[in-house]
């Protein structure tokens, strides 16, 4: 377990006492005037001591969404209550009147859309312009495809890259470079509509999949008008007969009254869809309004509850039967229950400070004597300069609750970052030497003092090193010989 917290005085008396008695075997060696010392095997502990304050784990400030006047209160200063449980309530007639109103205006625009689509023969039509839409938008697709890939790209050299370019001269360079640029734009709206289309059907069918096939299909005309005047510019040459451009010129025309057709369709079928319908969307918005101010009026009557987010205890209670309270004004305060501990770690310490470090603490309020245990819970991500230093908030929780615990309480925290067991242990006072090597004094039966060379490992927080090499708990070492 970790070392208790004490008082600077009684920590040095300790360290002191274990010192020389236990941990390491102190003893006083005459002969030479020497102090001596064994290594001893035991745990190796690295701790991180801090101070913090208890705090609620949690707390919650309370506030009406809406002005209003406090009609009861349920709970007082000191009351437990548990999550969701109303502390206080504003009076709520006049809101449960609107409310009983809008109730009644939404059962009556229900009833009136009912009759609109009673009939069946009226969903039977609807039905069947949704589907004539959707199997024209697909039927369109499938035209601008055909009058892109099949007729137009025919004489373009690498149509589909970023950049095509039509093969054969003509005179009107402005319109080529229109085309060519045009000929990238359309490519992606196809792949656009393609990717649109993949799972259109009856069921998944919105209005919005129609407009967009419409606004394909305009950009896909205007670009077929300007290529069907570049290739009315063809001439013929050794590369290009007049046969050759006057069946460009039918796959141009061909392209061009297929895509205008299936835009005629569109449009046909979106009028035939607008005819069914009828009165039935202006309804469906009647109802959906009914429904919005039915959902506004119960909102404003839930946010009349003063309701607690948390389970705990009223810490504070201005709420008065009678009196008007503005919104968001706070005026009722909830803590939990449990307890934590916040503290802050400096950057230095906090490489060894994680998620479940074991931590003993003592408060000030009960002395030194009185431990408690306590576990990390939570490391911030984020620094917090505190006084200009960098440091990292933490939270710890009490491993056993105690009615003696109270916020805002201070603590002093030891929390243990590293522990290793069956280290064999020295004093560093002990070891002397640079970074390249290390050694320390080592006396004989006879008497006799030697340098030997060792490996060392780990330091702890209690100024012990962990030997590696070098020596064994039998061997006697010198800790200060006299100069």
């Amino acid at each position: 377990m970790l070392s208790f917290i004490k008082r600077k005085k009684v920590i040095i008396i300790i360290i002191a006492v274990a010192v020389i008695a236990v941990a390491l075997g102190l003893k006083a060696r005459g002969n030479g005037g020497y102090e001596t010392t064994s290594a001893v095997r035991g745990d190796l502990v690295r701790t991180v001591e801090l101070s913090g304050k208890v705090v609620p784990q949690d707390d919650a400030d309370l506030a009406f969404e809406v002005t209003g006047s406090v009609a009861r209160v349920y709970k007082r200063v000191g009351d437990r209550v548990a999550a969701g449980e109303v502390i206080a309530e504003l009076d709520k007639a006049a809101t449960n009147a609107d409310l009983m109103k809008a109730q009644a205006d939404l059962s009556a625009a229900r009833a009136e859309l009912a009759k609109l689509e009673g009939g069946a023969d009226i969903n039977a039509k609807i039905a069947s312009s949704r589907k004539s839409i959707v199997q024209s938008i697909l039927d369109a697709y499938t035209d601008a495809d055909d009058a892109i890939y099949n007729k137009v790209d025919q004489f373009f050299e690498d149509p589909r890259t970023p950049n095509p370019e039509i093969i054969f001269s003509f005179d009107d360079y402005a319109l080529r470079n229109r085309v060519n640029a045009a000929r990238v734009s359309v490519g992606n709206t196809l792949a656009e509509w393609r990717a649109r289309t993949a799972d259109l059907s009856v069921t998944t069918y919105v209005e919005a999949d129609l407009e967009s096939a419409k606004a394909s299909l305009r950009e896909i005309s205007l670009f077929l008008d300007d290529v069907a005047r570049a290739v009315n510019a063809f001439k013929p040459s050794t590369s290009l007969t007049q046969t050759q451009i006057d069946k460009y010129r039918t796959d141009v025309a061909a392209a061009r009254q297929n895509v205008n057709g299936a835009s005629a369709t569109l449009i046909s079928g979106e009028e035939s869809l607008t005819s069914d319908v009828s009165d039935v969307p202006v309804q469906v918005a009647r109802v959906q309004a009914a429904e919005a101010t039915v959902a506004n009026y119960a909102s404003r009557l839930a946010k009349m509850s003063l309701r607690s987010p948390i389970s705990g205890i009223v810490s504070k209670q201005d709420a008065k039967a009678g009196e008007a309270v503005s919104a968001n004004t706070v005026v009722a305060s909830v803590i939990s229950e449990g307890l934590k501990m916040e503290a802050y770690v400096p950057e230095v310490s906090v490489a060894g400070v994680v998620e479940g470090a074991l931590a003993e603490v003592t408060l000030d309020a009960y002395g030194d004597d009185e431990l408690f245990r306590a576990k990390v819970v939570h490391v911030d991500p984020r620094e917090t300069v505190r006084d200009g230093v960098s440091t990292y908030k933490i939270d710890l929780v009490f491993s056993e609750s105690d009615e003696r615990i109270r916020p805002g309480m201070t603590t002093n925290i030891v929390i243990e970052t590293m522990r290793k067991e069956g280290a064999l242990l020295l004093p560093e006072r002990a070891v002397t030497g640079g970074k390249g090597s290390k050694t320390v004094l080592v006396k004989d039966a006879e008497g006799n003092i030697s340098e030997r060379e060792i490996r060392e490992g780990l330091t702890d927080t209690n100024g012990n090193i962990e030997i590696l090499e070098g020596i064994s708990e039998a061997d006697t070492v010198v800790l200060n010989p006299k100069k």
